[in-house]
């Protein structure tokens, strides 16, 4: 339906192109190994059913400085809004992990990550993988930067996320007009 609708995106002045798994579902980190030769050297992962809030440009200023394959965005969530999956100390990521729960766990992925192509390249081609076995690897080889986003993010992949997420930006435009911003 997105490519359908998208095509190439040259109606909106960009240039499109698709990765598709094929008759196996590949899994968020098959998928992108699957895409790489589509890919830049850098790049980004973005959730697709969230909506964030975020300056893009100050994350990837981050990333070039902290000189780290990978930059997670992270938010401190203390369970409010999804499970806590990250242990952080001393701004450093040390545990990241989507199964077993530690109450310790305060911040969650944000849904936004800054990674390098050769990051993947230990994986195999073709095989289905979740992209949380990419990053927790990387993180327990301590080669994860992390950014603390302070805007929380907004679920969108159900009827009731949208309603809160089409609230909250309806309310941000609002304070933003009367504040004389465009």
């Amino acid at each position: 339906m997105i490519e359908k609708y998208v095509g190439d995106g040259s109606v909106w002045g960009l240039e499109l192109r698709y990765s598709y798994d094929g008759n196996v579902l590949l899994g968020t980190g098959g998928a992108v190994r699957k895409a790489l030769s589509l890919l830049p050297d850098t790049f980004f992962i973005l959730y697709g059913d969230s909506y964030l809030d975020i300056d893009y440009s100050a994350v990837i200023e981050r990333f070039y400085n902290d000189n780290q394959p990978v930059l997670m965005t992270i938010y401190r969530n203390q369970n409010a809004f999804d499970t806590s999956n990250i242990l952080m100390k001393e701004g450093k990521i040390l545990k990241y992990d989507k199964k077993s729960r530690d109450p310790a766990m305060e911040y969650i992925d944000y849904g936004f990550v800054v990674i390098r192509k050769d990051v993947f390249f230990k994986y195999p081609a073709n095989e289905s993988f979740d992209l949380s076995l990419v990053l927790s690897g990387m993180v327990d080889s301590e080669k994860v930067a992390a950014f603390v986003v302070e805007k929380r993010f907004y679920e969108i992949g159900s009827i009731q996320g949208i309603r809160e997420t089409e609230e909250y930006i309806r309310h941000r435009t609002q304070s933003s007009l009367r504040q004389g911003n465009p």
